[in-house]
């Protein structure tokens, strides 16, 4: 199923000056991994090397939580997930 991942400025040099790309998932944590099949150069920003996420890094699910989302939640179709980042947080 398709949804809009909406990435904040911390990713355009990675995902060629593009702050809306849609992909496909039934999960965050799928669309992340697809959006890197897109992008290769973006893994590293999004993720450690143990394969977590960094800890600057914030997902959010349609606006409707505080960025601690579960990578497993179920989305739907249209949904919207954005992407932002705080390489400054930690």
């Amino acid at each position: 199923m398709s949804v809009k991942l909406h990435l904040s400025t911390f990713f355009l040099l990675y995902a060629e000056n593009r702050n809306l790309v849609e992909v496909d998932g039934n999960n965050p944590g799928e669309c992340l991994e697809n959006l890197v099949k897109l992008f290769p150069g973006i893994k590293d920003r999004l993720f450690a090397s143990t394969g977590a996420l960094h800890p600057y890094i914030q997902i959010v699910v349609n606006a409707e939580n505080d960025g601690t989302t579960d990578m497993a939640q179920p989305i739907q179709p249209g949904d919207d997930i954005y992407v932002y980042a705080n390489p400054r947080c930690c």
